[in-house]
C-alpha cells in the first residue's frame, strides 16, 4: 500500500514539473517556430519596403535632374530660335515691298499689311488661316480653360498661341489695309475652308479672289503653276 501511494506521488511530481516548466526540449522548439516565421516574414516586409522608398527617392532624383535637363534645353532652343537681326539692303525697291504668305503665315501677312498699309505696296495671300479664331473660341470659351500647351494644326503650341484669339475678330482688323489684295484659295480646301477667303473678299476695300478648282490646303502640280501665274500677273499690275 505504501509503495502504491510512493508511486503515485512520484507521477504527480513528474507532471508538475511538465506543467510549470516543460517536459523536454522539442515541444518548446515546436512552440517557437511560428514565432521565428514571424519574426523573418516582418524583418522581410521591412527590407522590401525600405528597397521602394530607396527606388522612389532615386526616379524623383532622376526626374527632377531630366526636367532640369529639358528646361535648359528649352531655353537654349528658345534663344537660338527668337534671335535675329536688322539689315538695310541697298537693292530693295523701297515703293514695292509686297508681303505673301500661305496658311497661317498668309494671316500673319495680312495682319502685318493692316499695321503698315503705307509701307505694303500689295499683298498675296494663299489660302490665308482666318478660321485661326473661330477654332480657337470652339476649344476654348475662356482664357482660364486654356492649358499650358496643347495639340493644334500639327503643332504643340502653348497659352499665348491661343489667348490672343479668344474673341478676336480677324476681319475687323485685316480690313484697314486699302491697297490692292490678291487672294488664291482651292474649293477643295478641307483645313481652311474657301468660305473664309470669300469673306475677306468682302471686308477689303479692294481685293481680287482666284479659285483653284479641285485644289486642297497647299498647292502643287498644274496648282501652283495656276497660282504662280497669277501670282506673276498681280506683280506686274501693281508694282511700281
Amino acid at each position: 500500500m505504501r509503495r502504491n501511494r510512493n508511486g503515485y506521488m512520484l507521477i504527480a511530481m513528474v507532471l508538475l514539473s511538465c506543467l510549470l516548466g516543460g517536459c523536454g526540449q522539442p515541444p518548446q522548439e515546436a512552440a517557437s517556430e511560428p514565432a521565428e516565421e514571424t519574426r523573418r516574414e516582418a524583418m522581410s516586409e521591412m527590407i522590401q519596403e525600405t528597397t521602394i522608398q530607396e527606388t522612389i527617392r532615386e526616379a524623383a532624383i532622376q526626374e527632377t535632374a531630366v526636367r532640369e535637363t529639358l528646361q535648359e534645353t528649352m531655353e537654349e532652343k528658345t534663344e537660338i530660335l527668337y534671335s535675329y537681326e536688322v539689315r538695310e539692303l541697298d537693292y530693295v525697291d523701297e515703293e514695292n515691298l509686297f508681303l505673301m504668305g500661305s496658311s497661317q503665315g498668309g494671316a500673319v501677312s495680312a495682319l502685318a499689311g493692316a499695321a503698315q498699309p503705307e509701307a505694303v505696296r500689295g499683298m498675296i495671300l494663299l489660302y490665308p488661316a482666318f478660321v485661326l479664331a473661330d477654332r480657337a473660341n470652339e476649344l476654348f470659351s475662356s482664357v482660364e480653360e486654356i492649358p499650358d500647351t496643347y495639340y493644334f494644326m500639327w503643332m504643340d503650341v502653348g497659352r499665348a498661341y491661343f489667348e490672343p484669339l479668344i474673341g478676336y475678330d480677324i476681319y475687323e482688323d485685316i480690313a484697314a489695309y486699302d491697297r490692292d489684295v490678291l487672294l488664291i484659295h482651292g474649293d477643295a480646301d478641307s483645313i481652311v475652308p474657301l468660305s473664309y477667303s470669300e469673306r475677306a473678299l468682302e471686308v477689303y476695300p479692294s481685293a481680287r479672289l482666284e479659285v483653284i478648282s479641285g485644289a486642297g490646303h497647299g498647292f502643287g502640280g498644274e496648282d501652283f503653276a495656276l497660282a504662280l501665274d497669277y501670282i506673276l500677273e498681280y506683280l506686274q499690275a501693281n508694282r511700281v
